[in-house]
């Protein structure tokens, strides 16, 4: 209701403004009318006489006259002034998804090392196929092909688009999943030349084998998944990760595997540039000049954010109140991945923070952790 007030209150306050800047229009025209009356270029000093034509050139102008075009040009400039940029943080959901899902890889790497250790058992075909690239360059391939093949039978991993794509469930194509790679694999694949041509290079002659390769690869990562109830495409991705730093790091370890934050979208639409001319010194004093740009920056400092405010709609996301505690997700792999029944995590629990709880607080801990995309276990 008090949102509501505001939006009225600022509504009512920019009706007034539009009123007042076309009276005032109407004022500066008939000004300018009787000025031109009464203006005799001829009679006056020549300098004087070219500054008041550049004047009037400047009132005759076409946007002088639209009067349209210079009510709106003010009321936008209104509009920016009246923005308050509120402080604090905001929550960035997109970024809170790939941290629940960064810290459940952790725990997954940290209390099930021996699950992560199967994914070896793979790293004859990542070699085969991806040949030493860069971690990068490995996981925008493995990317393109993954959507190539099956861009034509099922809507199966992220998307780059302004949408919430990536946040989408597709666990519910998994029962699809592997047929299909085993179908692919029988069939006639030259329709993915291009894309295999554009990641391996022109050079490339083994297309099919690399498609192969690539088919083989994938139907055992998901066998793996299902194996261990880690059925999310986004688990997938993190599996070429650990792949490439197997073959070309010296891991020995499981627990020196490096878990990165997914590279999704974040909050931030336009980065900060600020550019002026450098320092004068026969023109201005250091005084002067640094008064002068700290002037100019506060502006452009200002422009930006209120812009900012704009493009990210900042009014329809929540404030950030707290840190996010992303420890329960310990509990998450106890149950998905090492089959723990709820009574033996309410147990471990209470021996860690001596806290009596019951299985309402797990239920509602998963419930937000399938909000999040994680795999919770049935």
């Amino acid at each position: 209701m008090a949102k509501k007030s505001k939006n009225n209150e600022i509504k009512h306050k920019r009706d007034r403004k539009e009123v007042e800047l076309r009276d005032e229009f109407q004022q500066m025209i008939k000004v300018f009318e009787k000025e031109s009356e009464d203006l005799n270029f001829d009679s006056l000093p020549i300098n004087e006489g070219e500054k008041t034509f550049e004047k009037a050139e400047k009132y005759v102008s076409d946007e002088i006259f639209n009067e349209e075009k210079w009510i709106e040009q003010r009321l936008k400039k209104f509009d920016e002034e009246q923005i308050k940029v509120p402080s604090g943080k905001f929550k960035d959901h997109l970024v809170v998804y790939a941290q629940y899902q960064k810290h459940f890889i952790e725990e997954v790497r940290n209390l099930c090392p021996e699950v992560i250790e199967e994914l070896k058992q793979f790293i004859p075909q990542f070699k085969s196929l991806f040949n030493n690239p860069t971690a990068f360059k490995c996981q925008e391939i493995f990317y393109n092909l993954r959507q190539e093949i099956t861009k034509d039978y099922l809507f199966f991993g992220r998307s780059f688009t302004n949408d919430d794509s990536d946040l989408r469930d597709y666990s519910f194509y998994w029962g699809k999943y592997e047929p299909l790679l085993n179908q692919l694999k029988q069939n006639n694949l030259g329709n993915l030349e291009q894309t295999i041509t554009k990641a391996f290079g022109e050079t490339t002659e083994e297309k099919e084998l690399i498609i192969a390769n690539f088919i083989d690869l994938m139907i055992g990562l998901v066998v793996w998944a299902k194996k261990h109830n880690l059925e999310k495409d986004w688990i997938i991705e993190y599996c070429i990760s650990f792949l490439w730093q197997f073959s070309y790091n010296d891991i020995t370890n499981i627990k020196d595997l490096v878990v990165n934050l997914r590279d999704i979208r974040s909050m931030e639409i336009t980065p900060f540039e600020f550019r002026e001319r450098g320092w004068r010194a026969g023109e201005e004093t250091k005084q002067e000049y640094e008064d002068r740009l700290k002037v100019i920056f506060q502006d452009k400092l200002r422009k930006y954010f209120d812009s900012e405010y704009r493009n990210l709609n900042l009014p329809e996301k929540t404030k950030a109140t707290r840190p996010i505690d992303y420890s329960r997700v310990k509990w998450l792999v106890r149950w998905t991945v090492q089959g723990w029944i709820r009574k033996k995590i309410l147990d471990e629990i209470y021996n860690e923070t001596g806290q009596s709880s019951d299985e309402s607080l797990i239920f509602k801990t998963f419930k937000v952790f399938r909000e999040h995309n994680l795999p919770v276990r049935n």
